[in-house]
């Protein structure tokens, strides 16, 4: 017996049957995606912030205070030799900088401030690696900075006082040994607070706190 061929249900060739399965997985998938993408992002940016830590905590904090200042000779941009021995007896404020660093030129006004204080007996002495002197030298004039700045072009002195940053203060006792240090800005007046804390306890006949 031959089969009925005018019974048999046609053959469906509608694009919606072929189309809707794959459509509706899309934005699963998609979803799927963004999903994996944003937990990668924090993933990446926990990492990233573990690494600040890191370098904060360990690779940026300079010497351990207490240590003695170790010593330097340099040229200040005026070619007048500064040696920080000269100044055994008196406090100093010895502050790393950069005019190309943001922070650092947001804490010139307070530097500059420090240094027009008349009846300070402390000294400020400044210490920048680049640029060029002579685009450092240009820089000072133009901003009116009248504070001693010293260049480091071969990073000596930077690498003696463990310096991986700027800005950067170490608070230098009379007797010559490290007792405070400042990394980075901070909070708007707050070099500037810590610094007048200091002076009230340091004089040449007792340790500075």
């Amino acid at each position: 017996m031959k089969a009925n061929l005018f019974t048999a249900a046609p053959p469906d060739f509608s694009v919606n049957s072929a189309v809707d399965a794959p459509a509706t997985k899309a934005p699963k998938r998609l979803l799927r995606r963004l999903l994996y993408l944003g937990g990668a992002f924090v993933t990446l940016l926990l990492i990233l912030m573990i690494l600040f830590v890191l370098l904060t905590n360990v690779w940026w904090t300079g010497m351990p205070t207490g240590q003695l200042a170790p010593n330097f000779t340099v040229q200040d941009l005026q070619g007048k030799p500064v040696q920080l021995s000269a100044y055994r007896g008196r406090p100093v404020m010895l502050t790393f900088w950069s005019p190309d660093c943001f922070a650092c030129r947001e804490e010139l006004p307070a530097l500059q401030a420090i240094a027009q204080k008349p009846d300070s007996n402390m000294v400020l002495l400044t210490v920048v690696t680049h640029p060029t002197a002579a685009e450092v030298k240009a820089f000072v004039q133009k901003q009116g900075l009248t504070f001693p700045v010293m260049m480091d072009e071969q990073s000596t002195i930077t690498a003696q006082y463990q310096v991986h940053g700027e800005p950067f203060t170490y608070f230098i006792s009379p007797d010559g040994r490290i007792e405070q240090k400042v990394i980075g800005a901070g909070e708007p007046g707050e070099l500037h607070n810590n610094l007048i804390g200091w002076l009230k306890t340091c004089n040449a006949n007792t340790a500075c706190k």
